[in-house]
């Protein structure tokens, strides 16, 4: 059977005239045998269409269908599985379908740790002399657990669903965790990017953690103000300025909140942004980080609605019908001037815009100052590099202090002389290189 249909899987059922009596006898030991057969043999899914039957006995048939997006096929097998063993169902046999053995896969439940689940299969399962067939069927899109009993039992397939269900929603592993949201979930390692790593102007990082951290922690209280559960932060600047970094930073400082770090190549359908926002309600407290958003939210008229839908689909999400409830969604762009009118000047979607301006000689310097933890720059030469590189963003400064290591050629095996590395010579040349690069003019600081 190449595509597995419930309802002829149904219709092709043959009836088992066996008195069911006589089947609780030795019905056991004749299913275990009949399974060995019909693993070896070339007929085994109408070898197991029969042997489904027989294990639930005659009459009619109720079945319970629980389908969800194949995004979220690791949570239904494993909370499949989790209702298995906390509601004491027994497992009498496991079956393969499409002429394939039973699949089992691991899954990721957490960062650094997988579990084995049934990902594709049939089980016959008892409990308390109840018989329930339950099947697992993944296809492209879609991931199905499907619960078949007698018509007399249906309330128990209803039931077992139910709780399966439940489980996904009580148990849901993503809850707290960071991940990326692809075609797949997928947990993320975080590097240990702490607010010491970033050149901020004064004022930016308070606003920042006001606006989220402390927000969802607050949220009830709020609430009671008549604040919106939800928040929207608008990060602006240019390529460098540390928009990205921030993000990073507020994932390593957010324990307990779920953060969803949607894949830009998804931005484009309006159907990706549903998800989005779906798996944030799900694991709320959350915050969701589109990067690059310009990407999809240029002035709808200037682009003549090339990106319509999904825009349509991003500002319903934001301020629609349906409210989502704690979530804060930070949005990053490098260009804030095209970007459609809704997001830029429309609070309730984007409350706050944070711009990020190239950094004043104190934060140019206090950055120089931590990147000399890694490597001496000399104090003067310091001093020089911040009044050299006005107008630069911190990456730029960063990879003019790279640069004159690399270019640097000391003798094999001698350690370096710092002194002679970051000569006056070597950081104006680094600097007005880095400026070509971005097109801007070089200036010299006095000497």
């Amino acid at each position: 059977m190449e595509d597995w249909d419930m309802e002829e899987f149904l219709d092709d059922l043959e009836p088992n005239t066996t008195d069911p009596a006589q089947d609780a006898g030795e019905g056991d030991e004749d299913l275990s045998d009949a399974v060995l057969y019909l693993a070896g043999s070339g007929y085994i899914v109408s070898g197991i269409q029969q042997l489904v039957r027989r294990f639930i006995g005659p009459g009619r048939l109720a079945y319970v269908p629980i389908t969800e997006d194949f995004y979220y096929a690791d949570l239904l097998a494993w909370a499949l599985q989790r209702h298995l063993v906390q509601d004491g169902w027994q497992v009498r046999e496991t079956l393969g379908m499409d002429d394939e053995p039973p699949r089992y896969e691991r899954i990721s439940t957490a960062p650094g740790r997988q579990e084995s689940v049934l990902f594709s299969g049939i089980m016959l399962l008892t409990q308390r002399g109840i018989r329930l067939v339950v099947s697992i069927k993944p296809d492209l899109h879609r991931f199905q657990v499907m619960a078949l009993s007698q018509q007399s039992a249906a309330v128990t397939a209803r039931r077992f669903i139910r709780g399966v269900e439940r489980v996904m929603k009580r148990d849901n592993f993503y809850r707290g965790h960071k991940i990326q949201f692809g075609s797949s979930l997928r947990f993320l390692k975080l590097s240990d990017r702490d607010w010491s790593d970033l050149t901020l102007a004064p004022g930016v990082k308070e606003t920042i953690v006001s606006h989220t951290i402390d927000f969802l922690q607050r949220a009830k209280e709020l609430e009671a103000y008549g604040i919106a559960p939800r928040r929207g932060l608008l990060l602006t600047g240019k390529p460098g300025t540390g928009k990205t970094l921030v993000c990073k930073v507020l994932m390593n400082h957010s324990p307990g909140i779920s953060c969803i770090v949607a894949h830009a190549s998804g931005l484009q359908y309006g159907t990706y942004i549903e998800d989005v926002y779906r798996i944030a309600n799900d694991i709320s407290p959350s915050i969701v980080v589109l990067e690059d958003i310009d990407l999809i939210g240029r002035d709808r008229q200037e682009s003549h609605y090339l990106r319509g839908e999904s825009l349509a689909q991003l500002l319903c999400q934001l301020d629609g019908v349906e409210e989502c409830r704690n979530v804060i969604t930070i949005a990053t762009t490098n260009v804030l001037d095209i970007l459609d009118e809704a997001l830029k000047d429309r609070p309730s979607r984007f409350d706050r815009v944070v711009a990020f301006e190239p950094p004043g000689y104190e934060e140019r310097l206090a950055y120089i100052d931590y990147l000399a933890r890694r490597m001496p720059v000399p104090e003067p030469m310091r001093e020089r590099l911040a009044k050299q590189s006005e107008g630069l963003t911190p990456a730029q400064i960063q990879e003019a202090v790279h640069s004159i290591v690399i270019e640097a050629h000391p003798a094999q095996h001698d350690a370096p002389d710092w002194e002679a590395v970051f000569s006056a010579d070597a950081i104006d040349v680094a600097v007005s290189t880095v400026r070509r690069r971005g097109g801007q003019v070089a200036s010299r600081a006095n000497d």
